[in-house]
């Protein structure tokens, strides 16, 4: 099973169809650790799921999974995200580690350019776990 980050918009953003982060989230542990030591919000702080899908998979495997409310009324300002991508950015230019990562700086180059173009319309974001992506 393989896990991603997905851009989701109150509106579609015209030109995008969808921006999945995979990269992004097979390394959120490590820039997590880097953004609380910068004492920065962590990628988490920006991810709003609706549980919809834990919750049937948790009554497939007969466990008790416990909704804790509606996603719906959970959406950022696309100029704050991009100011948190900035200082994403630069945090993860000092890090050895993910500097050299090509892959995980497009990712976060896909979220900017989105979060500019989503900005520009006035439309808020957030992130959301996609499973199997």
């Amino acid at each position: 099973m393989s896990v991603a980050y997905s851009l989701i918009c109150e509106q579609p953003l015209p030109e995008v169809s969808s921006v999945e982060l995979k990269t992004l989230a097979e390394h959120t542990e490590q820039v997590n650790d880097v953004l609380h030591s910068a004492d920065l919000k962590l990628i988490d702080d920006y991810v709003v799921d609706d549980f919809s899908g834990l919750s049937a998979l948790a009554e497939e495997l007969h466990v008790n999974f416990l909704d804790t409310g509606s996603a719906d009324e959970q959406w950022f300002e696309a100029c704050e995200g991009l100011q948190w991508l900035e200082k994403l950015q630069g945090v993860v230019a000092e890090e050895a580690g993910l500097s050299s990562n090509a892959a995980l700086l497009e990712d976060i180059e896909r979220l900017n350019s989105s979060l500019q173009q989503a900005n520009g319309q006035g439309i808020k974001w957030r992130l959301q776990v996609n499973l199997d992506a």
